[in-house]
């Protein structure tokens, strides 16, 4: 692998690691996150309404990602 994608990689690393800790240190939004996650694991598994589910964790999990992100 070249030197290039090795940094690649160690910024991609150090910036999820960095958003991790962000979500993991503030409870709303690690909340937000695993019940959005709970929703597509249910999407996943069940059969009655399994669009609103998927729609409903997918949406979560984006917010609470988004609501996380520094602004300016």
């Amino acid at each position: 692998m070249s030197r290039r994608w090795q940094v690649f990689w160690l910024v991609e690393l150090a910036l999820l690691f960095g958003l991790g800790f962000e979500i993991v240190t503030n409870p709303p939004i690690f909340l937000t996150l695993l019940l959005g996650l709970l929703a597509v694991w249910l999407g996943t598994r069940v059969h009655h309404g399994r669009e609103v589910w998927l729609t409903a964790g997918t949406i979560a999990v984006i917010v609470a990602v988004f609501i996380n992100l520094p602004c300016g």
